[in-house]
């Protein structure tokens, strides 16, 4: 290009000045455009006159718009279903409307206030925070039934948020599924009681040096033994002491790492205990799923009787180190009386006898529908019990030490007297299963008035037939019933009714003899109607078990001497 004068220069200079500082102006809306477009013409007449044209034109079109109103009912709401990416949000009446702009936007300037406070977000809404509308949360205030949130776009980390940075939160109800400060992005720095509930005081994250309320360490309420979850686990907090109340237990927690807090009043790293740091639970039913002391992170030293449960003697663990005004033996001083009955466990109870109470069974009587069982605390010769009539090693059993068990049916997983812990010694018939004549193992030795005989008088005829057990079941027959097999005949199931008689002296001899179990196998199936069926020739049927349409043979073979000299 060339000029005439060194004028002519100097316009066409200014004018790419003007053209520059116009699109310097329009370039910052990129956020609003997806197009800038300048154009400029410049004539020069060099015939003595110069004459300049300027057209100067920018094009700008508008790529960001604001949708209508999304109700928060909407199951896909923001700017990602159109393909645009959200730049900004604000609310309408029951939902948000969102500020939509096409991908490649990423740099843009945000609109001066990129901060905003939410509505009251309820409780019960299962979304909330700032998450659903692609910001970061930077604080959080209570409303009527939920929470309000500082929003603000990613990016804008150093937003100066309001000035309290730490607050209580709202009486959280122990009903609810979620508690505390998670919820809000927020550490828990305290708690409190509150009416059904609990007040939580939350602090947004790296305030970890936060001044804390005057009192660090405080007693919950009561907590019935009814609640999933008790203690001070819930609250974040470790648990120091435990006493109970009506019904349940009351606990004594502080925040961990207290030692470094500023309170007003510092609690000693050992706790000072209550003066009694150990206690008897009240009465926990039997069919409680939990009993015991562990549920209370306390050790049981101690167990009695009450009506229908028992009543538990827990003590803190390490309890030699505390500071309590009649500190408790290492080996606590028993009641006086040591062993005891239990209430009346029906038969139909999953776990029955003393080792739920972490004691020893030493005796066993019957009562209405189940028994009772005589249980000591194990290893007892070594504690230090005032006791009147310290039970005897070698207990005397009851005068009758032989009891029928009520009727169990047959469809009972488990039946007979080994759950009792005694010998099966006799069997007959009730209505749909059995009852079991149990007598405790090695009787003997036992001061009984009425002792049973090893080999009992059999009933005249002590045979009766099951119930229809189909050739699915894993063990079928009269075996389960310590019976001998008499007949057998199909039922409408798929399987068998099978008479079973009580085995006479002559069952329970080996009839094996010479017969080594690797001389012995099974057979197939043997269809009902094949013929030949049973063991092979120079073999001994051992037993019988049935299969689809037939039965399985357990036949042996004698073992034969090899002299291998001759």
């Amino acid at each position: 290009m060339f000029f005439t004068s060194y004028k002519h220069c100097q316009c066409f200079v200014l004018l790419n000045i003007i053209v520059s500082q116009t699109y310097a102006a329009v370039a910052p809306k990129k956020k609003y455009v997806s197009k800038v477009v300048v154009r400029s013409l410049i004539v020069v007449n060099f015939l003595n006159k110069t004459m300049f044209v300027f057209v100067f034109h920018v094009s700008v079109k508008v790529d960001c718009w604001w949708t209508g109103c999304q109700l928060n009912t909407w199951d896909v709401v923001g700017c990602a279903h159109y393909n645009r990416t959200q730049q900004n949000i604000k609310y309408c009446d029951g939902g948000a409307e969102y500020y939509c702009c096409t991908s490649g936007h990423e740099n843009v300037i945000q609109p001066i206030n990129d901060c905003w406070w939410t509505g009251c977000q309820l409780s019960t809404w299962p979304v909330v925070g700032c998450d659903q509308y692609n910001r970061i949360q930077k604080n959080v205030k209570n409303c009527d039934g939920g929470s309000e949130y500082y929003c603000c776009t990613a990016g804008r980390d150093k937003v100066t948020p309001p000035v309290d940075n730490c607050w209580w939160t709202g009486c959280q109800l122990k009903t609810w599924a979620v508690v505390g400060c998670n919820q809000y992005n927020r550490i828990q720095k305290n708690v409190k009681d509150c009416n059904g509930g609990s007040e939580y005081y939350c602090c947004t994250a790296g305030q970890e040096n936060l001044k804390q309320p005057a009192n660090e360490c405080w007693w919950t309420g009561c907590q019935p033994n009814t609640w999933l979850v008790v203690g001070c686990s819930q609250y974040n907090r470790t648990q120091q002491n435990i006493k109970s109340c009506d019904g349940g237990s009351e606990y004594y927690c502080c925040t961990t790492g207290q030692e470094n807090l500023n309170v007003n009043d510092k609690l000693n790293e050992i706790v000072k205990q209550p003066t009694n740091d150990c206690w008897w639970t009240g009465c926990q039913p039997n069919t409680w799923l939990v009993v015991g002391c562990s549920q209370y992170n306390r050790t049981q030293q101690n167990i009695k009787s009450c009506d229908g449960g028992s009543e538990y003697y827990c003590c803190t663990t390490g309890q030699e180190n505390l500071n309590v005004n009649d500190k408790v033996n290492e080996i606590v001083k028993q009641p006086t009386n040591d062993c005891w009955w239990t209430g009346c466990q029906p038969n139909t109870w999953l776990v029955v006898g003393c080792s739920q109470y972490n004691r020893t069974q030493q005796n066993i009587k019957n009562c209405d529908g189940g028994s009772e069982y005589y249980c000591c605390t194990t290893g007892q010769e070594n504690l230090n019990v005032n006791v009147n009539d310290k039970v005897k090693e070698n207990l005397m059993q009851p005068a009758n030490d032989c009891w029928w068990t009520g009727c169990q049916p047959n469809t009972w997983l488990v039946v007979g007297c080994s759950q009792y812990n005694r010998t099966q010694q006799n069997i007959k018939n009730c209505d749909g299963g059995s009852e079991y004549y149990c007598c405790t193992t090695g009787q003997e030795n036992l001061n009984v008035n009425d002792k049973v005989n090893e080999n009992m008088t059999q009933p005249a005829d002590d045979c009766w037939w099951t119930e229809c057990q189909p050739n699915s079941w894993e063990g079928t027959g009269c075996d389960s019933y310590n019976r001998t097999e008499r007949e057998r005949t199909a039922c409408e199931l798929g399987g068998f009714k099978y008479e079973c008689c009580a085995r006479r002296e002559i069952d329970n001899i080996d009839v094996r003899g010479g017969f080594s179990e690797e001389n012995c196998f099974w057979s197939r199936c043997h269809p009902k109607e094949m013929s030949g069926r049973g063991c092979p020739p120079n073999t001994v049927q051992m037993g019988l078990h049935p299969c689809p349409n037939g039965d399985l043979f357990h036949c042996c073979s004698e073992s034969i001497s090899v002299d291998v000299n001759g």
